[in-house]
């Protein structure tokens, strides 16, 4: 399943099921204006109850607070629902972001899709928090 979503503006969404998870790209500007769509997408996905769900950051340019603020609330209902929640993302625009407002000690990030899906569930990521 493939399902491609253009949500408009800067930001990019495209979501694949991946065995008995979900993993949810986002690529672009994660800032003000279109922030909604990913949080929207990612917080919808988790109602189906996926084994997993991962949100791939790997091709986001720039992190705003709308972005931290939707891993958090995607963290809490996961937590909620029983769902693994995983985030991949390497480069900085990302990265620090989530480390100055401590929002990376909180969630399982890791550096590749491959290394997210592989992980297992309560096994926290390498210089994860949990």
């Amino acid at each position: 399943m493939d399902d491609r979503l253009n949500r408009g503006g800067p930001v990019r969404i495209e979501t694949t099921v991946v065995g008995d998870a979900v993993v949810v790209c986002v690529a672009g500007d994660v800032d003000m204006a279109p922030a909604c769509s990913p949080r929207n997408e990612v917080l919808g996905r988790l109602d189906a109850r996926p084994s997993a769900l991962v949100v791939d950051l790997s091709e986001v340019t720039f992190f705003g607070s709308p972005g931290i603020s939707a891993l958090v609330a995607a963290s809490q209902k996961a937590e909620r629902l029983g769902v693994r929640f995983a985030v991949v993302a390497d480069q900085r625009a990302v990265l620090r972001p989530l480390q100055v407002t401590g929002v990376a000690s909180t969630l399982d990030v890791y550096a590749s899709r491959a290394d997210a899906l592989d992980a297992r569930p309560g096994v926290p990521a390498p210089g994860s928090g949990s």
